[in-house]
């Protein structure tokens, strides 16, 4: 249907528009169909990250 393409595409216009040069999207690694949207789109993964947490009150 091409609808995250389209938001893709007005966040980026208004980026622009305000002066930045970039967008940076955070994604669960979890996510592949969503890392593959965005490269389709022109992004590029630049890192990848885990998570630690440890919880101190049970």
């Amino acid at each position: 249907m091409g609808i995250g393409k389209k938001i893709m595409s007005e966040c980026e216009e208004w980026a622009r528009v305000n002066g930045f040069n970039s967008i940076r999207v955070r994604c669960n690694g979890k996510r592949e169909s969503a890392h593959r949207f965005y490269i389709a789109i022109g992004y590029e993964e630049r890192k990848w990250q885990k998570v630690f947490d440890k919880r101190l009150f049970i």
